[in-house]
């Protein structure tokens, strides 16, 4: 019912107004915005989240139809940062933490993600999520070691952000780590509890363990449980 009134409202370019309204008292959700940030949720279904911009301007977010976004908290701290969520996922429990400016989080249309992911981008870097993802509970990743480490003799920074790229139709099992850096290829499986510290470009392969490595090529895998 929830989604019918969302798509109502919607089909009005008057009564759209009142869709940030319906969020909050009907599906619970908070956005707290400062006068410059943009946010468009079309037709897309809002439920307990919030999301608070504490930048002062440039920062836009966009989620497109029918797309449920449940329990999540999405926080912005700083300027001129996108985040970016396709068609007809759903994603719950999410916790996206966006720190300083010219970050981007883009994620893909039919991507299923179960409970509790945390990504956390900074400084001018991107995590960017294919179309057709699931993963699965307790997922992190991260663009950043989140503390600088210098070399000692000539003093220069050596750990800088770097991007996280996930494939078409990825799939990550529970409690995986996205470090650094990493670049996965379409079709990739990452086993439960791995920790990936290192790209894998060999598409539909399986890779596990801490480090994570190869374990299998020429996979395919479905949502479907099989027989």
């Amino acid at each position: 019912m929830r989604k019918k009134i969302i798509s109502f409202l919607f089909a009005n370019k008057i009564l759209r107004l009142f869709l940030p309204l319906f969020h909050w008292l009907i599906g619970g959700s908070r956005i707290i915005s400062k006068k410059g940030n943009k946010f468009d949720t079309t037709t897309a279904n809002l439920y307990k989240s919030r999301i608070s911009f504490n930048g002062t301007q440039g920062n836009q977010v966009s989620i497109g139809e029918h797309t449920d976004l449940h329990n999540a908290t999405i926080t912005f701290k700083g300027d001129n940062n996108s985040l970016y969520i396709g068609a007809n996922s759903f994603l719950n429990g999410l916790n996206l933490i966006i720190e300083g400016n010219n970050n981007s989080i883009s994620i893909g249309d039919n991507v299923f993600i179960l409970d509790d992911t945390r990504i956390y981008v900074v400084d001018g870097s991107c995590v960017a999520i294919g179309d057709c993802c699931m993963l699965s509970d307790h997922i992190e990743i991260r663009t950043t070691d989140n503390h600088a480490i210098y070399d000692k003799v000539s003093g220069k920074r050596i750990n800088f952000e770097q991007n996280v790229m996930l494939g078409d139709h990825t799939w990550l099992g529970t409690r995986v780590t996205l470090l650094k850096g990493v670049e996965l290829a379409e079709g990739t499986i990452v086993g439960a509890g791995s920790v990936v510290t290192q790209s894998n470009l060999i598409p539909n392969a399986i890779i596990a363990g801490n480090p994570a490595r190869m374990i299998r090529e020429d996979v395919r895998w479905t949502m479907e449980r099989g027989h």
